[in-house]
């Protein structure tokens, strides 16, 4: 904390309402505010709910060390499934690792139970002929020219986005890296997620889901925070510019912060934590 900067703002944009939480790090005194979001632009909200702040405590823009901001948007989104049409590539006996889950069922006395739909249509997700151990070497080796059929099979069936989930990739990322290299190639354009990148761990269902809902929802997420951002950004880049520049930042869902460029490779760190 600067010695004229002794402010932090918290924003959390619902679907219904925009809060605002204010704290003064010298005396420890908070406000609070809430207005109603403005589901065309978020930041029509934000920004007002600044001023109405503003009007409350004056010169607090000039005095703001930090400004952390969270949104329930895109987790709405999921629920909603207002996703990007996604393509799945995985290993070859891997495709419906999505609908299998890890064989748990939440209610085991009800013979009706329906699971819910996978964010990836069957017909979305396809194989590719190679196989890894859990040490990390390799049983078969990818194909490059399967990969690129497999690829181009996803495009002409009309995917917006394509995600890769290979069996241990955690421990060998090699083929998941050769099949991102053939995508960027014969799709540039097009938005991509692979499993090494978002969530290298063990387990396949919970990799799975993980880089599915980080890929079907990222143009979601980066549209929300571009609308979000620009104009409290240029609202507030006067205040957060001069002396020790901080930069706006994120809430994820361990409760941390991001810088908000993080969240553009990891949607899913950022999708229900609030702040305010």
């Amino acid at each position: 904390m600067s010695d004229n900067k002794f402010y932090r703002l918290g924003c959390d944009i619902g679907g219904t309402f925009t809060d605002f939480v204010l704290l003064n790090d010298e005396t420890g005194e908070m406000r609070i505010n809430k207005c109603l979001t403005t589901p065309s632009d978020p930041s029509d909200a934000v920004e007002q709910g600044i001023r109405e702040l503003e009007e409350k405590t004056p010169d607090i823009v000039g005095k703001l060390d930090e400004v952390i901001h969270g949104t329930t948007l895109v987790i709405n989104s999921i629920i909603e499934r207002k996703g990007a049409k996604t393509g799945l590539i995985t290993t070859r006996g891997f495709r419906d690792v999505l609908e299998l889950g890890r064989e748990i069922r939440y209610a085991p006395y009800d013979i009706f139970a329906e699971f819910p739909k996978p964010l990836v249509p069957r017909r979305f997700r396809l194989e590719v002929d190679e196989r890894i151990r859990s040490d990390g070497t390799v049983i078969k080796a990818l194909d490059p020219g399967e990969a690129r059929k497999i690829v181009t099979q996803l495009l002409e069936i009309g995917v917006e986005s394509i995600s890769v989930c290979l069996l241990n990739s955690f421990e060998n990322p090699a083929h998941e890296l050769i099949i991102k290299e053939i995508i960027q190639e014969l799709a540039p354009d097009i938005s991509l997620s692979i499993s090494y990148e978002v969530l290298p761990q063990i387990r396949e269902y919970e990799r799975t889901s993980t880089t599915v809902t980080n890929e079907s929802f990222s143009s979601c997420f980066q549209a929300a925070e571009s609308l979000r951002l620009r104009r409290p950004r240029n609202f507030l880049s006067g205040s957060l510019s001069q002396g020790r520049q901080r930069p706006l930042s994120r809430a994820s869902t361990t409760g941390s912060s991001l810088i908000s460029r993080k969240c553009s490779v990891s949607t899913w760190e950022g999708l229900p934590q609030s702040p305010a």
